[in-house]
């Protein structure tokens, strides 16, 4: 069960968001759970902590939805280890 609450601060502005998950199923029912949301935009999706590090750093998204199990190339390198690398950025 995935449950979300959108705080709008102005409804003007728009939400963007990136969604950093390496399952197919899981990004399709995030991104229809979002379109569904007026004021929230899709600033990208990654499904590596290589890309979503990237990504990040380029679109600066609001909001990132971020699988901490994320399995990567790299073993060490999961959801906690990009969370650790945009700190420090």
């Amino acid at each position: 069960t995935i449950e979300m609450k959108v705080v709008r601060a102005d409804s003007a502005s728009r939400l963007r968001v990136a969604i950093v998950e390496d399952s197919e199923i899981i990004v399709s029912r995030l991104k229809q759970m979002f379109s569904s949301i007026g004021n929230v935009e899709l600033a990208g999706e990654a499904k590596s902590v290589r890309t979503a590090f990237q990504l990040v750093s380029s679109e600066q998204p609001d909001v990132v939805v971020l699988d901490i199990q994320l399995q990567g190339a790299v073993p060490s390198m999961n959801g906690i280890t990009l969370l650790a690398m945009v700190k420090l950025n």
